[in-house]
């Protein structure tokens, strides 16, 4: 007979399912977060690794021992007093480069103090001697004395007397006796005369080296330098360098400092101007060169780019380690997809930076934010923001699977689904698609920002892409006309900022392969599609150059914002 089995009370059958549900709930939300080790990843999480500027390089632009393009920075390091015969002197070397200078001449003094030495009378029985001429601070013998004849001989000449050259010594002569018929006392020979010089040559100092004067002597030719000259100032040209001497004068520090030495101001001061017409003369007196509106006319042919536009520069900032102007464009462009024209506004950020720092990004990995508020939080940090753009919408994990912020890999993952834009510590930018990409690779050469919105704008010739993936992108972000945000890259320290208006009177928007054709225009080498449509907003100084016009006060809110700002050592 089978016992009967008991069942447990529908209540504790009830809590065993409840807990039973939340260990697996448990489970699947563990492996939903770390699942950006192999795949796309949460923007929540917390950085996973951090890059930072490898500690043993040498910044580009940083002075070397070996380097000869920087100011001197001289320090004395030995003084010589002058004496009788020698001039005196101050020696100065580089604390930079090592070089040494000598400067702080000062003449001969002379024998200033001399005295008789060694006067011997002369007695009946034996001979004098007149005395040495002797300098008491150097104890030099300026002029040798003489013996001269005891005093009991009374018909005394002078014989075989013979003067000194300055190539042939002389001699003093005998004393003869005629009484005694014969040399009673003999003389010594003479030191060498004095050269008998006369001005040659006069060399004048350079800014590299000492002037002198160059004299010789009448008698044997023998030459000698003297009345040296300090070096001159350097004279700087419009390049920075010194016209005479090729020395650049200029601040080259920081990692991009050395490239762009006029470009920077020297000191502390900060430079800001409106106006296209101030902008452009300034920037004309200055030597400064601007991208213009007028690379638009030289591609007149090119129905893409007509020629009729209406380019005005609205600003311009500079100080010691960032030069930016923006030009606002408003033109048509032509679409031979369509055969038709339209009009575009947009605004082109030239920016150079001093160092990679000045480029950085304010971001949440929290809800969306105004970009205000990202803003102000990177401003309560230190930083003083000067422009700043959206940046590639680093929240939606569909598409933007890879992210790095400032240095922190907030997510990197194995593989990617669509292009990847890499701006390295080094100032380079690449831009890599989802083949291309390699985590081990990126990370290899130092990262500072990743983005993963796209889709790259430029090829490896500075071309156009024109050509585009529909398995990462859908046919509206690559075909329909948006308000767009790209990230250009010209060199190390040079990028832009280009921004399309769009869904205004003033601006439809443009295709990406417009975007690209801009890009190129500008000569980007690299450029890049950031978010788009609402996401595009561009902000100035305290101006706001860019936003949804039907939104109003309730602009799309961000997760991050690329930002060109000054920053603290």
């Amino acid at each position: 007979m089978k016992r009967p089995v008991k069942r447990l009370p529908p209540y504790v059958m009830l809590l065993l399912d409840i807990l039973l549900a939340g260990v697996i709930l448990c489970v699947f939300a563990y492996f939903h977060h770390i699942r950006m080790l192999w795949g796309p990843g949460d923007a929540t999480q917390a950085p996973v690794m951090t890059f930072a500027p490898p500690a043993t390089s040498t910044p580009t632009g940083a002075v070397t021992p070996e380097s000869t393009e920087h100011t001197h920075n001289w320090t004395a390091v030995e003084t010589i007093d002058a004496t009788c015969t020698e001039e005196g002197y101050t020696r100065y070397r580089c604390s930079v480069c090592g070089e040494e200078s000598i400067d702080d001449r000062q003449a001969p003094l002379g024998h200033l103090h001399t005295e008789r030495q060694g006067v011997l009378e002369a007695t009946d029985e034996s001979e004098g001697y007149t005395g040495d001429l002797v300098c008491t601070d150097c104890g030099a013998v300026l002029e040798q004395g003489q013996k001269t004849p005891a005093t009991n001989h009374q018909n005394l000449r002078l014989i075989n007397e013979k003067a000194s050259t300055c190539t042939e010594q002389g001699y003093s002569g005998d004393w003869y006796c005629d009484d005694c018929e014969k040399i009673v006392t003999y003389g010594s020979p003479l030191p060498l005369a004095e050269h008998t010089y006369r001005e040659k040559s006069v060399t004048p100092a350079t800014c590299t080296k000492e002037g002198f004067t160059t004299y010789a002597c009448a008698v044997c030719g023998a030459e000698k330098t003297g009345d040296v000259t300090p070096k001159t100032a350097h004279t700087q040209g419009k390049d920075g360098r010194c016209t005479a001497c090729g020395l650049m004068l200029l601040d080259t520090s920081g990692e991009f400092g050395a490239s762009f030495p006029t470009v920077f101001l020297q000191d502390s001061e900060r430079l800001t101007l409106t106006g296209d017409d101030a902008i452009r003369a300034y920037a004309q007196a200055q030597g400064l060169s601007l991208p213009d509106d007028a690379m638009i006319d030289a591609r007149a042919g090119d129905a893409t780019l007509p020629a009729k536009t209406d380019g005005k520069y609205i600003a311009l900032y500079r100080s010691h380690d960032i030069f930016l102007t923006i030009l606002k464009v408003n033109t048509r462009l032509y679409f031979p997809g369509t055969g038709k024209s339209y009009t575009v506004q947009y605004y082109l950020y030239d920016i150079y930076i001093r160092n990679i720092d000045n480029l950085f990004t304010a971001y949440t990995t929290g809800s969306r934010v105004p970009m205000e508020d990202l803003m102000a939080e990177a401003e309560a940090e230190g930083a003083d923001i000067v422009a700043a753009v959206n940046g590639d919408y680093m929240g939606n994990l569909n598409h933007a699977l890879v992210c790095e912020r400032n240095g922190y890999a907030l997510r990197l993952p194995l593989r990617v689904e669509s292009d990847v834009c890499v701006l390295y510590y080094d100032g380079t930018v690449e831009t890599l698609t989802p083949a291309q990409y390699n985590r081990d690779a990126i990370a290899a050469k130092n990262p500072y920002q990743i983005w993963n919105f796209g889709p790259a704008l430029i090829d490896e010739n500075g071309k156009a892409v024109e050509e585009y993936s529909h398995d990462s992108y859908d046919n509206n972000i690559i075909d329909s006309r948006h308000p767009r945000t790209s990230f250009g890259y010209y060199e190390p320290g040079h990028y832009n900022f280009l921004v399309v208006d769009g869904r205004s009177d003033d601006s439809q928007g443009v295709r990406i392969l417009q975007l690209a054709w801009l890009q190129e225009m500008y000569g980007a080498k690299a450029a890049y599609n950031m978010d788009g449509g609402d996401s595009t907003q561009a902000w100035y100084q305290d101006s706001t150059l860019r936003v949804d016009e039907d939104r109003g006060d309730d602009q799309r809110k961000l997760f991050d914002i690329i930002c060109i700002g000054e920053v603290s050592p």
